[in-house]
């Protein structure tokens, strides 16, 4: 989803901060390379002890926002 919106706005990125297009698409492909880090970095901390901890502590976060659309109505 945030792939789908940067490059949707990528021209206007490139305009807003009075950059050329080629260093906007540079700002993607160091954004996917941020992304590839870091799955190599915390993949493997996943898998230790110290995964199920961090894991635990994320549930909540991530429960919370769809609890409450869960709670709206319509």
């Amino acid at each position: 989803m945030a792939t789908d919106m940067y490059l949707a706005a990528l021209g206007e990125l490139a305009a807003s901060m009075n950059a050329t297009h080629t260093a906007a698409e540079l700002s993607l492909s160091i954004f996917f390379l941020g992304l590839c880090f870091g799955q190599v970095l915390i993949g493997p901390l996943a898998d230790t002890d110290l995964g199920d901890t961090i894991a635990a502590t994320n549930r909540p976060r991530g429960a919370s926002p769809s609890d409450g659309c869960l709670a709206t109505q319509t």
